[in-house]
């Protein structure tokens, strides 16, 4: 039986690639799965560090950077499912 949580396992990657230690461009924050019918909508813990068209904030930041909490909810018909992903966003790199 064709579900979401067996659609998200194969199209995992797509949605985990933003849990990452080390952020200083922009992310693709994605609004589908293609082929899937998977919508995915966005919240996040701190909108003046990144915002939903995925844009880094990081000029001000301290050179540790802030973690992000994005909160990817996925839906297909009625069925919603959550997840928590955290990205810590870093100060672009200083060049001498």
């Amino acid at each position: 039986m064709w579900n979401v949580t067996s659609k998200v396992k194969e199209t995992d990657k797509k949605i985990y690639k933003y849990g990452s230690d080390e952020v200083r461009s922009n992310l693709n924050l994605i609004r589908n799965i293609p082929d899937t019918g998977i919508k995915v909508s966005w919240v996040l813990d701190n909108y003046e560090v990144l915002n939903l068209q995925g844009k880094v904030q990081n000029d001000d930041l301290p050179k540790e950077g802030r973690i992000v909490e994005l909160r990817a909810t996925l839906s297909y018909e009625e069925i919603k499912e959550m997840y928590f992903l955290y990205a810590r966003i870093l100060p672009p790199k200083q060049t001498d």
